[in-house]
């Protein structure tokens, strides 16, 4: 017969010391590789923008002549 309520053997030191790491991974994980990461796709985000509005003006002057 199939158990439908497994012991899974989660001590709550266990589970505790595995929140612990996975935070503390998050943590450096966080500051040392999203952070930046992000940093750098918002400032690439940016100057697309700045870009493609400078393209639009230039195109403006070029329809006048």
């Amino acid at each position: 017969m199939i158990d439908l309520n497994p012991d899974l053997n989660l001590f709550p030191t266990q589970v505790g010391i595995e929140l612990g790491i996975f935070f503390a991974s998050y943590g450096v994980l966080n500051k040392v590789l999203f952070k930046p990461y992000l940093a750098l796709v918002h400032a690439r985000n940016a100057k697309s923008s700045e870009l493609k509005e400078k393209s639009a003006q230039q195109k403006v002057q070029a329809d006048k002549f």
